[in-house]
């Protein structure tokens, strides 16, 4: 398989990126890859961690304040290895779980040139069985209105529209330039610049592939975007991966 570009934004989330790119290291990939931490202005010393990591295949940005995750996505492009064709996306709050987690989101895409887009799958909505949707993620009601809309406003009512998780999301490169990339949050509620995303890679023609092997990266969910919204669910889950960190640090060297 082709090099793939991993791409992880951190804000604020030391114990939860420590456990994301150690669990990553943890279960290495067997195709060419490297990772990319986009920092967005950490001050919880997750900038200061990440600069004691000196692996081969990795590179760190610090930014200065918080560009949010799809303005920080579109700086690691710029990051990435003119040899990547694939990019992978993800946040903070993550944890690889089992071997094969990169090669089974690349693999179809080096099967099929047409897939432009491969993850798990989010929101999919067949206008054919009158707009219900097959398969709703964790939205709540008002968002599901939203994203039903949002859908309305984008695509023929004939289409099938498929969309992936910004926690697992793999796409090629020269999709991800042709489309220039995420829009910014500040045109949608909440995270809907992977929506879009996918909605406009449709348009151009790429297929979204979703009925993937079981997922095998874990998604802790709101702690990389919404750290200083709910700092009591931030401490609570904190609380829950300190000992794991911990012996991940013990176990997997920072460096080579």
């Amino acid at each position: 398989m082709k090099k793939t570009s991993i791409i992880l934004v951190s804000c604020n989330t030391l114990e939860f990126t420590q456990i994301a790119l150690l669990s990553m290291r943890k279960f290495k990939p067997s195709i060419p890859y490297e990772i990319i931490v986009i920092d967005n202005g950490s001050i919880d010393g997750s900038a200061e961690w990440l600069r004691t990591i000196k692996w081969d295949n990795f590179k760190f940005v610090p930014l200065a304040y918080n560009l949010m995750f799809s303005r920080a996505v579109n700086v690691g492009r710029y990051f990435a290895d003119r040899k990547s064709e694939y990019l992978f996306l993800t946040h903070s709050d993550i944890q690889v779980c089992k071997e094969g987690w990169l090669e089974d989101r690349i693999a179809p895409m080096e099967k099929d040139s047409n897939i432009g887009i491969c993850g798990s799958p989010y929101f999919i909505h067949n206008w054919k069985t009158g707009g219900k949707f097959l398969f709703e993620g964790s939205g709540d009601k008002e968002n599901i209105e939203y994203i039903r809309d949002f859908h309305k406003k984008c695509l023929y009512q004939e289409d099938i529209i498929k969309t992936v998780s910004s926690s697992d999301i793999a796409t090629r490169v020269r999709v991800w330039d042709k489309l220039g990339g995420c829009k910014h949050e500040g045109d949608y509620k909440q995270n809907f610049f992977i929506e879009d995303y996918c909605i406009r890679a449709q348009l151009e023609g790429y297929t979204i592939k979703t009925d993937l092997p079981l997922n095998k990266v874990y998604h802790y969910e709101g702690i990389s975007n919404a750290y200083f919204e709910n700092m009591p669910n931030y401490e609570a889950r904190k609380s829950s991966v300190i000992g794991k960190a911990i012996q991940y640090l013990e176990e997997i060297p920072l460096v080579e």
